[in-house]
């Protein structure tokens, strides 16, 4: 089919079109990709080659000959993209927010420099030395500002938005522009005047990308390898009786092993991010959680069994993946007081009406098993989110459910407090304080427990605390006796769950058992 159009002289070719409906598609899909996972959205090739297809466009757009439009568009071009500047802070980006800088470049471009000898051409901005500079080195300056970014606090060991974030980000800026420069005048400028040929320099540019992507293997592979070796070394550690000090023991015993709040050991400080908590350390299982969603349904029998599998004393463990990372903890206090835990992780489930469609075989299960009547306790564990509103609260809500199904006594087992934007597996490699202060943990959490038992739907003799085994009395840490607390803190994208969805390490986990006995002795839940 002939796509050209010609009209009153002014010839749009075909290519224009096709061009056009790519440059749609694709901003839908990264819009829509935007709403649901803003992370992959800004990094996905697809969810942002629009903007590159954008400019595409402008190949095939027929030359403006209007002497007023050519001087307003760049002007206009440039208020868009330092509108997006000074107003857009990242949240939603790129989604719709892309347009406004993108369509304001492509005005600039579109209008280009005006051949009218005007004042207000936008040419008598473009004419300054220091501005053609900029855009001389603007294509390595897009190469090397990113590594920057990226590397140097980690370098550093500084947080790019803590304390020293102006002097760091304009060092950053300072190094991206000089480190531009070198490689626009030793590297790009002599790669265009080459006398190589293009034989050579095919062969060249193969022979290069072949040592890099050899070297990137190699060096992925090593770092596999080592991390690999250095949590197994870990799990020794934590599975040694000799191991008096590691993580939790530490405030076992703070006489023999003094501090062990923020105690770091270098070996273990990058690998709470590996150290799941879904594992069992000790035999190398995995204790899955039942997850379902709209496209699948796991197997709604889904349980696990820790601890001393064979006893007669029976304790389930009710909740979602909060509760799934105490499955370490547990499986050791049941071997060591002879105690059954049954993990009944069930996701959303474990707080909705057992009626739900997506939870109703789920429930349907637990309640014809009768695993909840032949136990002696329930321990209840759930993510605390949505604030002090306890109407919103999961474990409210869970703790309902839970009346409907059983007379068997319920115990809270608290939720841990999150890590807090500054903490968490990986805070450490990038210069943060790796602590939370107690107030921004606990007092939206400890308001709505307070709530509860208000209410008389939740007793306070049957509430296990869990804070002293995180925090002191002001701060809360990711690092303790030596090893990493947090296995995951993903802020929630919910932005009424800010407090973050942590996680703790399969091996801190392990090392909480004799803390956490201590504590289901005071209930009398360890009594055979």
């Amino acid at each position: 089919m002939h796509l050209t159009v010609t009209r009153k002289g002014v010839t749009v070719p075909g290519a224009l079109w096709p061009t056009a409906a790519l440059v749609a598609l694709f901003f839908f899909y990264g819009y829509g990709l935007t709403q649901s996972n803003p992370a992959a959205a800004y990094f996905v090739t697809f969810a942002r080659v629009w903007e590159l297809l954008l400019g595409a466009v402008l190949v095939f757009v027929p030359t403006i000959t209007q002497p007023a439009l050519r001087l307003l568009l760049p002007w206009l071009g440039a208020a868009m993209i330092g509108y997006a500047l000074i107003r857009w802070d990242g949240t939603g980006f790129p989604g719709w927010h892309a347009l406004v800088p993108v369509v304001g470049t492509a005005f600039v471009i579109l209008g280009g420099v005006s051949p009218e000898q005007s004042r207000f051409s936008f040419g008598q901005v473009l004419r300054y030395r220091p501005i053609q500079w900029v855009g001389d080195i603007s294509y390595s300056l897009y190469l090397w500002h990113w590594p920057l970014i990226v590397l140097v606090p980690v370098l550093l060991t500084m947080n790019i938005d803590g304390e020293h974030r102006v002097p760091l980000k304009l060092g950053i800026l300072a190094a991206s522009f000089v480190i531009a420069w070198l490689s626009y005048r030793f590297v790009e400028q002599p790669a265009q005047k080459n006398r190589f040929g293009k034989r050579r320099v095919y062969s060249l540019f193969a022979l290069v990308t072949v040592v890099i992507f050899t070297a990137g293997v190699a060096s992925a592979q090593h770092a596999e390898q080592q991390s690999t070796a250095s949590l197994q070394e870990m799990h020794e550690l934590v599975l040694s009786p000799d191991a008096g000090c590691a993580g939790g023991r530490a405030l076992a015993d703070p006489e023999q092993c003094g501090a062990g709040f923020d105690s770091r050991d270098p070996r273990f400080s990058g690998l709470g991010s590996a150290d799941q908590f879904t594992t069992l350390i000790r035999t190398g299982e995995g204790c899955d959680i039942f997850h379902p969603t709209p496209d699948s349904t796991p197997d709604p029998t889904l349980l696990c069994d820790v601890g001393d599998v064979t006893a007669e004393k029976r304790i389930t463990l009710w909740g979602d993946s909060h509760a799934n990372h105490w499955i370490n903890a547990l499986d050791q206090i049941g071997r060591d007081h002879h105690v059954k835990f049954t993990i009944l992780s069930s996701g959303q489930c474990a707080a909705m009406d057992a009626n739900e469609p997506l939870c109703s075989d789920r429930m349907a299960f637990i309640r014809d098993s009768g695993i909840l009547d032949d136990s002696d306790a329930i321990m209840l564990s759930l993510w605390f989110r949505y604030g002090p509103d306890v109407e919103r609260q999961p474990t409210q809500e869970a703790l309902d459910v839970l009346a409907n199904l059983t007379d068997t006594p319920v115990y809270l087992l608290q939720d841990i407090p999150p890590a807090g934007t500054d903490g968490g597996p990986d805070c450490d490699t990038r210069g943060l304080s790796c602590t939370n202060s107690v107030e921004a943990a606990l007092s939206s959490m400890n308001g709505a427990y307070e709530q509860m038992v208000a209410r008389g739907t939740l007793d306070p003799d049957r509430i296990i605390e869990t804070s002293d085994m995180f925090c002191d009395a002001t701060t809360c840490y990711s690092f303790i006796g030596g090893l990493p607390v947090y296995q995951s803190n993903a802020l929630a994208d919910d932005a009424s769950a800010p407090e973050g969805n942590a996680h703790m390490t399969a091996s801190y986990s392990l090392t909480l058992a004799e803390l956490l006995a201590a504590k289901l002795d005071t209930k009398s839940l360890l009594t055979p």
